[in-house]
């Protein structure tokens, strides 16, 4: 029975965690700081 309240305490930790990161992801590209490309141009963009 604690095994399992652990696991879900860490199941609902994990939620809010990927919440944030979800509410982070839309803000930012809200305010236009996400750009697309490709991967060659991510690469090109880490080598400059």
């Amino acid at each position: 029975m604690l095994v399992h309240l652990i696991q879900k305490r860490l199941q609902q930790q994990r939620r809010d965690e990927l919440l944030q990161a979800v509410t982070e992801s839309r803000e930012a590209y809200a305010k236009g700081e996400v750009r697309s490309g490709t991967v060659a141009d991510l690469l090109a963009e880490l080598d400059s």
